[in-house]
C-alpha cells in the first residue's frame, strides 16, 4: 500500500476527502490527517508517506512552505495541490516547484480519484527508472573490474569512444551526498567538464554518482592528484561533499 497524507485546515474537507475515495481500490491507505503544514512536515518526519494533498492557504505553514520542506528531504513525494480560483499566486510558485496535480474547489470526486490515480501510476515509472539504473550502474561497475568479453568491450568501446587497441586507462566513480540534486545541474556540470576536459569520459549514473574515465597519458600529475583536484571542482559547482 502506498501511502497519503491529507493537510487541510477546514475540517469539513478534511473528513470528507478521506471519505469520498476508495483508497484500497487505489492500493492507497491513508496515514496522516494534518489541519497546517507545520502539524503535517511533524508527521511526516515521523512516517514518511508517498502522496501529499494539500491545501495552499493555512494557517502556521502553508502548503507552499510544507511543499519546500518535504522537497528538500525528500524529492519523490507526490503532491496533489488543492486550489481556489483567488489563489493564483500560490498556485503559479507550485507550478514553479513542479508540481504536477491540482484540483480546484469545491473538490470533485472523480477528479480527484482520477489523479490519484495518475500519480501512482508516476510513481511506479519513477521506481522503474531506479532499477533501470542501478542495473546499468552494475553493467559500468562490472566493466571497471574486467568482467567482461571481447564483445562487451566493443559496446564499451562504442559508448565511450575507448582505443580499439589495448591502453592503459584511468578510471574513478564520485558519489555526492544526497539524490535531490536536480537532472540539469548535473548534465550542466558534464557538459562544462566535458569541455574542458575532452579526453575524459564521464558517465551519469543516477542518482548520485558520476563515472570518469581518463587515458593515462593525459595527465601530468599523479592520478590522486588530477582527480582530487576535479574532485575539488565539482564539489564547488554541486555545493555537496563528495566521496571518489
Amino acid at each position: 500500500m502506498r501511502k497519503v497524507m491529507i493537510v487541510e485546515d477546514e475540517e469539513f474537507i478534511l473528513q470528507g476527502i478521506k471519505s469520498i475515495i476508495n483508497w484500497d481500490s487505489l492500493g492507497l491507505s491513508v496515514r496522516h490527517m494534518a489541519h497546517n503544514g507545520a502539524e503535517a512536515l511533524k508527521m511526516w518526519e515521523e512516517e514518511p508517506v508517498d502522496i501529499i494533498i494539500t491545501d495552499l492557504n493555512m494557517p502556521e505553514m502553508d502548503g507552499i512552505e510544507l511543499l519546500k520542506r518535504i522537497r528538500s528531504m525528500e524529492e519523490r513525494v507526490r503532491f496533489i495541490i488543492l486550489t481556489g480560483y483567488d489563489e493564483f499566486s500560490y498556485a503559479r510558485e507550485a507550478i514553479r516547484l513542479e508540481v504536477e496535480n491540482y484540483i480546484l474547489k469545491p473538490i470533485d470526486e472523480d477528479e480527484l480519484g482520477r489523479q490519484l490515480k495518475e500519480t501512482v501510476e508516476k510513481i511506479e515509472e519513477l521506481e522503474k527508472k531506479k532499477i533501470r539504473y542501478i542495473d546499468e550502474k552494475a553493467e559500468w561497475i562490472n566493466f571497471l573490474s574486467g568482467k567482461f568479453t571481447a564483445e562487451d568491450y566493443a559496446h564499451y568501446e562504442k559508448e565511450l569512444r575507448l582505443p580499439t587497441e589495448k591502453a592503459a586507462l584511468y578510471a574513478a566513480i564520485m558519489k555526492w551526498n544526497g539524490d535531490n540534486l536536480k537532472e540539469k545541474k548535473i548534465t550542466d556540470i558534464i557538459v562544462a567538464l566535458q569541455k574542458n576536459e575532452s579526453f575524459m569520459r564521464i558517465v551519469h549514473l543516477p542518482p548520485d554518482s558520476m563515472l570518469f574515465i581518463l587515458p593515462k597519458e593525459a595527465v601530468d600529475v599523479s592520478v590522486m592528484e588530477y582527480f582530487q583536484g576535479l574532485q575539488n571542482r565539482i564539489e564547488s559547482e554541486l555545493q555537496s561533499a563528495t566521496g571518489i
